[in-house]
């Protein structure tokens, strides 16, 4: 699970003038980023999901903890606001979480596409929890586009899977997620503020690890293994893309992953979405895409 973040980018000033490059590297993340969601559901059938959880921050947590202690110093991995970093690193933990219990039990796609509620959930509270002006378009965009979750999940109509409300709870924490991003992506380099999320995932899992833990098989743990490997490769794919081009041409890419999920879980696991899915997921596409444009548009408050 990758969606663009807001500290993914350079905090201020303008991006390099290579697009392409940007658009590559945004592929190539929105690429990897389903391999590991693809492992992970493949292994949960013999690892809990809690252990899985703990698989995908764990390296990524170790390798940029150490980056940024070497680069920056020690000290940088105490975060100026720690209550604010804390929070962040808690709901991307529970939605990464609740996402890799989701797709356990339904189709790598369907459960996506639920994921993409996020950046209309960030819209949402962004007047309350940012002090930013949403104009109409935006709202009727946000509105349209949580109809479209509601044509993926279909509630009263029978059709409803059990494990799709945890995807849509993943969808709305990482919104919540996204919005704290903002508030603390001008304050810090967009390599701390990943560290500090990860480590604080990496903290949390292990935490919970002595009370699932599973001895996984030699092949196992090396399939655990890419699943920290692939989140992070599609991390820093993701921090290359916003240094090369801005975020309102990068944005609109990251649906690619639904695309990639689907083949993978076409290939892997042979599910595919249905008629009406497939519509909920393009009026979420189509609503994620038109708020993406229109925040490329409006500047934001500078204290954000």
């Amino acid at each position: 699970m990758t969606i663009p973040d807001p500290t993914a980018g350079p905090p201020a000033g303008p991006v390099a003038a290579r697009p392409l490059t940007g658009i590559a590297l945004m592929a190539a993340a929105m690429t990897l980023a389903p391999f590991g969601d693809a492992i992970a559901k493949y292994l949960s059938a013999a690892i809990p999901v809690l252990e899985l959880s703990w698989a995908r921050f764990a390296l990524p947590g170790l390798a940029f903890g150490a980056v940024v202690a070497f680069r920056l110093g020690p000290g940088a991995l105490w975060p100026a606001r720690p209550a604010l970093h804390l929070g962040r690193g808690l709901a991307l933990y529970l939605a990464a979480t609740l996402f890799f219990f989701a797709i356990a039990r339904m189709p790598l796609a369907d459960a996506l596409a639920l994921l993409f509620v996020a950046p209309l959930v960030t819209t949402a509270v962004a007047p309350f929890a940012l002090g930013e002006r949403v104009g109409a378009r935006r709202w009727a965009a946000v509105a349209v586009g949580f109809g479209g979750a509601l044509v993926v999940l279909r509630p009263g109509l029978g059709v409803i899977q059990p494990a799709a409300p945890m995807a849509l709870a993943a969808g709305v924490l990482f919104g919540l997620y996204l919005a704290a991003s903002r508030a603390v992506a001008r304050a810090t380099p967009a390599l701390v503020n990943i560290a500090h999320t990860v480590l604080t995932g990496a903290v949390l899992s292990s935490l919970v690890l002595p009370f699932v833990w599973v001895a996984p098989s030699a092949a196992d743990l090396v399939l655990m293994a890419a699943i920290g490997l692939a989140a992070m490769a599609a991390n820093v794919a993701l921090v290359r893309a916003f240094e090369f081009a801005p975020a309102a041409t990068l944005a609109p890419l990251a649906y690619l992953e639904i695309v990639m999920a689907t083949v993978l879980g076409l290939v892997w696991f042979g599910d595919f979405p249905d008629g009406w899915t497939w519509v909920g997921i393009a009026v979420i596409i189509g609503s994620g895409v038109t708020v993406s444009v229109r925040e490329g548009r409006t500047p934001r408050p500078s204290r954000i």
